[in-house]
């Protein structure tokens, strides 16, 4: 798969390659989306394939609903839900260095917060 971009390491020059694991980027992807969704990593789901090359990334999970409106945004649900989309690629190929040339997001639910009494 292609990087998205390559850092040059100081040192020496030492033969060898790093590889990540399909088990590692799916857990990359995982807790991108959890972080993204706000939601915990244990209930989101995710998987990895090849699109030409590309990663191609599949992501099930619910998501907390406060977080879609945290900032004021009055978009609509599947709007926002776009957006996060997006992110969670975007992301992914910042952490892993790979590029992504698919991603779904499908929503399982929706979590809301526990209310907060005041005193």
């Amino acid at each position: 798969m292609t990087g998205a971009g390559s850092a040059a390491v100081p040192g020496p020059l030492v033969p060898g390659r790093t590889v990540l694991s399909a088990k590692a980027l799916n857990r990359v992807t995982e807790a991108t989306a959890a972080a993204e969704l706000r939601v915990p990593a244990r209930e989101v789901r995710a998987s990895i394939g090849d699109a030409q090359g590309r990663l191609s990334l599949s992501v099930a999970a619910p998501t907390a609903l406060e977080a879609l409106g945290q900032r004021g945004e009055r978009l609509p649900l599947a709007e926002r839900l776009e957006g996060s989309r997006r992110s969670i690629a975007s992301r992914v190929e910042q952490l892993t260095g790979h590029l992504v040339g698919r991603c779904e997001l499908t929503v399982t639910g929706a979590q809301f917060p526990p209310e907060r009494r005041v005193r």
